[in-house]
């Protein structure tokens, strides 16, 4: 954003995007492997760490979101500023996290886990498959955020306030999950937050033009369900590698992948279903039935993955998990 692009813009766009999610990518699965050493030296184990972890990531995120829309009127640039902010921002924190990142551990010689292994362990393997569906109604609610508000909604202009409630929602209430979890146990609770979020999705099945209060207090609790997810879904998932892998990067890759795969699958195979529906974006006389359908996509598919989630939840054998 701060750089004139060398080329085309929008090549540049793509190597540079490229570039920082592949970088965020290698960051986040180090960060949580990391935590799998930590979670034995901290009060709470693997809940508190978590809890802290995703609530500083999801007010990041919505600090990430209106700092450039604060800085219109204030700065000639803002998007340049809000990068050079950003980059300041980010050597800052590899400062800190210097002395984590290189202090030795008693496994620092060992071998990688074999990512065979992973995969080979049953719970390992559940844990992923229903970290890849759970992950999908997020991906297809992300993918269609902007055009529901926009069309369905008839509300342009809420998106960006919108998505911030979404976000803010999930922070403030990451603590309050990682609290119940370490009073009941994640799974339990994760159980609790998942049926919330069926509800929530059931909610906006009704919803039409003018209906934006209700879809903001729909932002609100389904933000706050996924709050649960990214706190507890990577508590069970660190607690086994804690056994099966200690180090823990090769199983936190695999995790990262499933997320990642999901968002992309669902934007592959959602947006070409709106397009022959005849829905076009930012068209305000978008046919009722394409409008019909981004309705079904945007909640009654993600009620149908929720439930699978659950129903995979349930059949896990899972021990006490922090």
């Amino acid at each position: 954003f701060a750089v004139p692009p060398v080329g085309g813009p929008l090549i540049w766009f793509a190597l540079t995007v490229t570039g920082l999610f592949s970088a965020f990518s290698f960051l986040t699965i180090n960060f949580y492997a990391l935590g799998i050493a930590k979670a034995a030296a901290i009060k709470g184990g693997h809940v508190r760490l978590a809890g802290w972890r995703e609530t500083g990531a999801l007010f990041g995120v919505c600090l990430a979101a209106v700092a450039p829309t604060l800085l219109l009127g204030v700065v000639a640039d803002p998007f340049a500023t809000f990068a050079v902010g950003f980059a300041g921002v980010t050597l800052w924190a590899a400062f800190l996290m210097d002395r984590e990142w290189c202090r030795a551990s008693p496994d620092v010689d060992a071998a990688p886990t074999p990512t065979s292994v992973i995969l080979r362990d049953p719970i390992a393997r559940s844990l992923l498959i229903l970290a890849m569906v759970n992950a999908a109604p997020l991906a297809v609610s992300s993918t269609l955020f902007l055009f529901f508000v926009e069309s369905r909604l008839d509300a342009p202009g809420w998106e960006g306030p919108l998505l911030v409630l979404f976000f803010l929602s999930a922070a403030v209430s990451a603590p309050v999950w990682s609290r119940l979890a370490d009073a009941f146990g994640p799974k339990p609770v994760l159980l609790c937050a998942m049926v919330l979020a069926v509800m929530s999705f059931g909610f906006v099945l009704p919803l039409g033009g003018g209906d934006t209060i209700a879809f903001a207090l729909v932002c609100v609790v389904s933000g706050a369900t996924i709050g649960a997810d990214l706190v507890l879904l990577p508590v069970l998932f660190a607690a086994r590698m804690s056994v099966i892998a200690p180090k823990g990067g090769q199983g936190f890759g695999l995790w990262a992948f499933t997320s990642k795969f999901t968002l992309a699958f669902a934007a592959a195979a959602l947006l070409p279903l709106l397009e022959r529906a005849g829905f076009s974006a930012g068209d305000p006389a978008n046919p009722e039935d394409a409008l019909n359908l981004l309705t079904m996509l945007y909640a009654l598919v993600p009620c149908v993955l929720k439930l699978v989630a659950i129903a995979l939840l349930l059949a896990i054998p899972l021990k006490k998990e922090t």
